[in-house]
């Protein structure tokens, strides 16, 4: 966690207004805030270590996950998903 930059994510979440319900209001996150979901997060993670390969959890915003041993936490703006089988090539 030392190395993850929670200013700026909390910046970038202030200038886009983007807001969590904290308490029964919806508001942006202190700096402070998005740092104790990220230790939840982290821990939730790390107690399935040794149980699978891989793992993720998140919320507003917020990715941890561990894979093959390691543990990372991202924040993510935007995703997308889709299914496999979209990708897959066949013939006609």
């Amino acid at each position: 966690m030392e190395e993850f930059d929670f200013d700026y994510v909390h910046n970038v979440m202030a200038n886009l207004d983007l807001k969590w319900y904290i308490r029964g209001e919806e508001v942006v996150p202190s700096t402070y805030q998005i740092i104790k979901k990220a230790e939840k997060l982290l821990i939730d993670v790390k107690n399935h270590y040794g149980e699978k390969d891989f793992y993720s959890c998140g919320t507003g915003g917020l990715m941890a996950s561990l894979n093959e041993g390691t543990l990372s936490l991202q924040f993510i703006l935007t995703e997308a998903f889709s299914y496999v089988e979209g990708f897959t090539k066949t013939e006609d």
